[in-house]
């Protein structure tokens, strides 16, 4: 990972990867991960570069406004609010914009 360690929530980022990330506030955590690539590596990352994926119902809407791409993944294959593959490669693209598996944001 970017910074040696995983990030637990509650402790300051110290990486690129957060174990645990609470559901529907997983862009609270993109944003506090671009801030430390930009402050802590140097990293000039514009919010129009990042781009997540997650396969649980509700995690991808509460990126709209933020400037950040997000796109959910495994809508074909689903267990309620879950996917049940994860991703497809084809899902794992630089689509700009946010968008779960039924609508734009």
């Amino acid at each position: 990972t970017l910074g040696g360690a995983w990030t637990e929530p509650g402790a300051p980022v110290k990486s690129a990867l957060v174990t645990g990330a609470a559901d529907f506030h997983k862009q609270d955590w993109v944003r506090r991960i671009v801030t430390w690539m930009r402050s802590e590596k140097g990293l000039p990352i514009q919010d129009s570069q990042v781009f997540f994926f997650d396969d649980r119902d509700g995690n991808v809407p509460p990126f709209a406004n933020t400037g950040f791409n997000a796109r959910q993944v495994s809508c074909a294959s689903r267990d309620n609010v879950i996917g049940l593959c994860g991703a497809k490669l084809a899902e794992i693209v630089e689509d700009r914009g946010v968008r779960d598996c039924h609508r734009a944001f």
